[in-house]
């Protein structure tokens, strides 16, 4: 009792810590002074602040004048290759290496180069001077929202497909609709039940339906059939030369996601209930592949069934399908450890934060999102340990996101626990 009741206090004053250097943040951006972190090229750090580089502005004012010039991000990486421009070394010991065009956007993007800090959506004038001038700052923005809103590669109309269209029902009959959301000016394509789409539809107006990511759905219906295929084995009866044409087809079928549309095509029938994926695939189809006749074939191989599952962490959702054995994360286990470790340290008084960024030669972000770790549910640690954290907690996910200190957000973004 006494332990929980000193958790919970300790809870507590991790959020209005937490809060308090949010705010701290917030108002610090607003006045223009630059919060940290590794200072963007052409500028250094100095007494907190930002000081301008002169090697380092050259290298940004060519670049802003070569992509003026060339429009297009493509030939300015060639031509910044030509230049021979590198990225800085860090502090982790990274070697500098060419740009990449990832970096190259993010430069031309980044508006601490007109003298302004940004905090969210939000931009600052800042404390810091201005490399670019604001007239070359402007046009290269035009520029790169232009070329955003091309449309590259094959039509739209091919781009958007969705070979799964007609053939994928729900547990009440229902078809599901291929749908698609924008986004930047991408479209991001779904499966949704017809009731939902068609406000006009009689049946069951209030009944729930299913909105699923359509690329998700369409490789997981994919990975179910291509594992059947590569247990499928040709007729006993068959001679050498059949059984070899067979075993080479079906691995060519299954060898990667560019023979996705191939596999597709296989499935008639697609079946979406909670907790299953029931697939049907076309008979014949089977049979001309494995050189066989279609009454021969089992029903194993044209009637499938799999477990499916659907996951949420937020606003991300994650389709998994098929069982799997809980496999503990090693990574993830030792970066639990470690920040138990250290917030060991603090709470004992054998050392600050500031004295273990310093002895680890770590960042402050990552040392805080570690000891975020000493903080997590009893349920949730549990099932790190036992390797039954799923696919919504992983080493990656925390060196990426912050987890909330309070544990009933915890479980309720952790969609594998319950509150």
């Amino acid at each position: 009792l006494t332990l929980n009741v000193l958790l919970s206090f300790a809870q507590f004053e991790l959020e209005v810590t937490a809060e308090r250097i949010r705010d701290k943040i917030a108002a610090s951006k607003k006045k223009g002074m630059w919060m940290g972190g590794i200072p963007p090229v052409g500028y250094k750090r100095k007494d907190k602040e930002l000081i301008i580089d002169p090697d380092g502005a050259e290298v940004v004012n060519k670049i802003f004048a070569t992509y003026l010039e060339v429009k297009c991000l493509n030939k300015l990486k060639r031509e910044v290759d030509k230049l021979g421009y590198e990225t800085r070394p860090s502090r982790t010991g990274t070697f500098p290496r060419p740009y990449s065009r990832g970096h190259l956007y993010n430069m031309l993007c980044n508006p601490v180069y007109i003298g302004e800090i940004r905090h969210k959506d939000q931009r600052y004038a800042g404390r810091h001077e201005a490399i670019v001038d604001r007239k070359s700052w402007d046009r290269v923005q035009t520029f790169l929202e232009d070329g955003s809103q091309r449309v590259r590669g094959k039509s739209r109309q091919a781009a958007d497909r969705s070979p799964l269209t007609g053939r994928i029902f729900d547990e009440t009959g229902d078809r599901l609709t291929p749908t698609y959301s924008k986004k930047k000016g991408r479209r991001i394509r779904y499966f949704v039940s017809n009731r939902l789409v068609d406000r006009s539809s009689q049946r069951k107006p209030d009944a729930a339906g299913w909105r699923l990511p359509a690329t998700q759905l369409e490789e997981a219906v994919a990975a179910v059939v291509s594992d059947t295929l590569k247990n499928a084995k040709p007729a006993s009866s068959s001679d050498v030369g059949t059984i070899k044409r067979v075993t080479q087809r079906l691995a060519h079928m299954t060898s990667g996601k560019e023979r996705l549309p191939d596999v597709l095509d296989l499935a008639s029938r697609v079946l979406i209930a909670p907790g299953v994926l029931e697939i049907e695939l076309h008979r014949d189809k089977i049979a001309s592949i494995l050189e066989t006749s279609a009454k021969e074939l089992p029903d194993n191989i044209v009637r499938i069934s799999a477990p499916f599952q659907r996951r949420r962490r937020g606003v991300e959702t994650k389709l998994v399908y098929g069982c799997k054995p809980p496999q503990v994360d090693a990574v993830l286990l030792r970066r639990v450890a470690r920040g138990y470790a250290w917030w060991n340290e603090i709470k004992c008084g054998k050392a600050t934060f500031k004295e273990i960024v310093t002895r680890e030669n770590l960042s402050r972000r990552f040392v805080a999102i570690h000891l975020d770790l000493a903080f997590l549910a009893p349920d949730v640690l549990v099932a790190i340990i036992e390797g039954n954290q799923g696919h919504s907690l992983s080493a990656q996910m925390i060196r990426n996101n912050r987890i909330p200190s309070n544990w009933r957000t915890q479980l309720a973004e952790l969609k594998n626990f319950s509150t």
